[in-house]
């Protein structure tokens, strides 16, 4: 295949890709509610098209170039020729020549992009070898718990579960030989039932095969790499496999909370994985923890829950704090005190007060919240130079203390977690186990 029909191929992707993204979004967006396992196959067989796509294309344009006629047995003399020679078509004839032309730079430069690419997800690769090569079987009360997990989410080969300090979060890799990778930070910051769910989560990639898929995606990206709908179908990919394998998680292990809460004490740990790995991290997690604390894929007896779950984050300090350290996210969904720094600052923004809340656990990772309130939503809010007041809402309350002169003032705050809003949010009789 020519580089001028691969070259043409690759402009044509361009509407074509653009005409595959825009019905991927709008078959989503009706999907909204749907199960996860069905807008991961809405979603990966958009990205299958957009692969085979260009392949076709140059397949039927390498077709329609015209093959030279044989010679004719009794040719006629030179000086009398039996066809004239067309005369210069002009301007338009220009603009083809012109648009010919460009095609080998075309070519070249996406050639360029994909070596450089390529060498990318090598250097990626080779990482992902290294750590599976460099980590230690874990002890036999984990391998076993591992092999049970295995058998009830459905995985029908064996699995190596091996320790590594090399690694923040737990990934699988490989397909043939698939080996989960457990940080040590994760078997001495997570509970016994968070680390089985974190665990049942990374079996589930195994049995869904999702590391071949993920080689695909890989593919797809680096060819088509010039391309944002390849990028933005690619993503969605990623965001509902991981939220099958939520699904399948929480059906083992039978506890939507704990599993919430084992991915924000991940977050905690978090740090760049390796492209070809799968971790338990990986997508939004703000919008993993709403979907598990109120799953949208089922009809909601309380429409509002999405909406306090989202105010519960917000006061909350680091409840959902997508790069928050170990100890915040601890913290936050335990309601326990850590040597942190909360501060506040407000300003008056016409007949609302904008209040700006901070927290800090190191100098590198914070966490900065910003809204507008009534003042009636501030509970002892007066003028002076020690005042204290609260901003209730239904995740808990959030207790402020410092100065505040009637058009600005600062402080410190704490924050104190309703126990009965967790229940709710987490064992409700209508959520599905």
């Amino acid at each position: 295949m020519s580089a001028i029909v691969t070259a043409q191929a690759l402009m044509h992707f361009l509407w074509q890709g653009a005409l595959v993204g825009l019905a991927a979004w709008i078959a989503l967006s009706l999907l909204e509610r749907a199960k996860a396992s069905t807008r991961y196959a809405v979603a990966l067989g958009a990205l299958l098209l957009m692969a085979v796509l260009p392949f076709a294309t140059a397949f039927r344009l390498a077709g329609e170039i015209p093959r030279p006629a044989p010679a004719a047995v009794d040719a006629a003399p030179a000086a009398a020729p039996l066809v004239k020679a067309p005369e210069t078509a002009g301007g338009a004839a220009t603009v083809r020549t012109f648009g010919a032309s460009l095609l080998p730079w075309i070519f070249n430069l996406w050639l360029a992009g994909v070596a450089a690419l390529s060498l990318v997800h090598l250097g990626g690769l080779r990482r992902v070898r290294h750590l599976s090569r460099q980590g230690r079987p874990m002890e036999e009360a984990l391998q076993a718990l591992a092999r049970d997990l295995g058998r009830r989410v459905g995985v029908r080969r064996a699995v190596a579960l091996l320790e590594s300090a090399a690694v923040s979060v737990p990934a699988t890799v490989g397909w043939l030989r698939p080996v989960v990778l457990v940080p040590v930070s994760a078997l001495t910051g997570l509970t016994p039932r968070q680390l089985e769910a974190i665990l049942a989560h990374e079996l589930a990639h195994v049995r869904r095969h999702d590391y071949l898929v993920n080689l695909f995606q890989t593919a797809v990206e680096t060819l088509l790499f010039y391309h944002p709908a390849v990028w933005w179908v690619s993503a969605q990919v990623r965001r509902e496999r991981e939220n099958c394998c939520d699904d399948l998680a929480v059906t083992v292990c039978g506890d939507r909370l704990n599993y919430a809460r084992a991915l924000v004490e991940l977050e905690g740990l978090r740090a760049a994985a390796p492209r070809l790995a799968l971790a338990a991290t990986g997508g939004s997690l703000a919008g993993r923890v709403r979907r598990l604390l109120a799953p949208a894929s089922r009809p909601s007896r309380r429409p509002w829950a999405a909406g306090l779950l989202a105010l519960a984050l917000l006061p909350a300090g680091a409840v959902v704090q997508t790069a928050c350290s170990h100890n915040t996210a601890r913290q936050a969904l335990h309601g326990k005190e850590s040597h942190t720094t909360r501060t506040w600052s407000a300003e008056r923004q016409g007949d609302k007060l904008r209040l700006t809340l901070k927290v800090r656990t190191a100098p590198w990772s914070k966490w900065t919240s910003v809204d507008d309130y009534p003042p009636s939503d501030l509970a002892g809010l007066t003028p002076g130079k020690d005042v204290r007041f609260e901003l209730r809402r239904s995740a808990g309350t959030v207790r402020l203390q410092g100065e505040y002169d009637g058009q600005s003032g600062q402080g410190t705050f704490t924050f104190a977690g309703d126990p009965a809003f967790a229940r709710e949010m987490g064992t409700s009789p209508s959520d599905p186990r």
